[in-house]
């Protein structure tokens, strides 16, 4: 798989994670800045099943995060991977920790821009790249970690000459992405790329299918042991 990046993530949805890279890396709802380095971590609780039932307290949650970069940046058609293992320990439980896989697929069609010559619309989807982390953390943590079926979404630039953004939103996407607003914390990502002067004012309009699939039978899956 290509480039490796391990990345650190605090606090995604009821569990803790542990880092265990010097690279971190968090959902931003403002749009491509850094994550904040040396994320602490805190207990969780997890619910068992009915409110009855007693709650487990997850002692340790670790997960690491591999980045793949397609071999050919200049494909019409851009697709991100990021494998994510983490293992669970039920504290006051001899049990060995759980380990769980997943991979989360961003895929980039070409976007469409009107007026039809007034950008490179590759060059778009290259500057879109940018932002395929915080894509694919909004779509993770918005799905609560667990596999899905294919989502799409399609989302909107209004830019003037200078490449200022004057409006974005989302047109269209997936019911079931609605409830966690994940549309919206892409599109917010989405926000704060840089993109160039161009001949006159631009609508991009940018499709996006995204994906969570259970890693443990992916032969090419990136794992690695994993440790408190």
């Amino acid at each position: 798989m290509g480039s490796t990046l391990h990345a650190r993530l605090a606090s995604f949805g009821s569990i803790a994670l542990v880092a265990l890279a010097p690279c971190a890396f968090s959902v931003s709802c403002g749009g491509g800045q850094p994550p904040p380095q040396n994320v602490g971590t805190t207990p969780a609780t997890e619910s068992s099943g009915t409110d009855t039932e007693p709650k487990v307290i997850i002692e340790d949650a670790t997960e690491v995060w591999y980045d793949d970069t397609p071999a050919s940046p200049k494909s019409k058609v851009r697709e991100y991977d990021y494998d994510v293992t983490w293992s669970t320990t039920i504290k006051g439980s001899d049990a060995p920790p759980e380990i769980k896989k997943r991979r989360v697929r961003v895929v980039f069609p070409v976007p469409k821009v009107e007026p039809k010559d007034a950008r490179d619309p590759h060059v778009v989807n290259r500057i879109l790249w940018d932002a395929r982390k915080q894509m694919a953390a909004c779509f993770y943590k918005g799905m609560k970690r667990e596999p899905t079926d294919e989502m799409s979404m399609v989302g909107f630039l209004e830019l003037n000459k200078k490449g200022e953004l004057k409006n974005a939103g989302v047109e269209k996407s997936d019911e079931k992405m609605k409830p966690g607003g994940i549309d919206d914390c892409i599109v917010e990502n989405v926000k704060g790329l840089a993109f160039p002067a161009a001949g006159d004012d631009t609508k991009i309009r940018f499709k996006l299918k995204l994906q969570i699939v259970d890693g443990t039978a992916l032969q090419d899956f990136e794992d690695t042991p994993v440790t408190k």
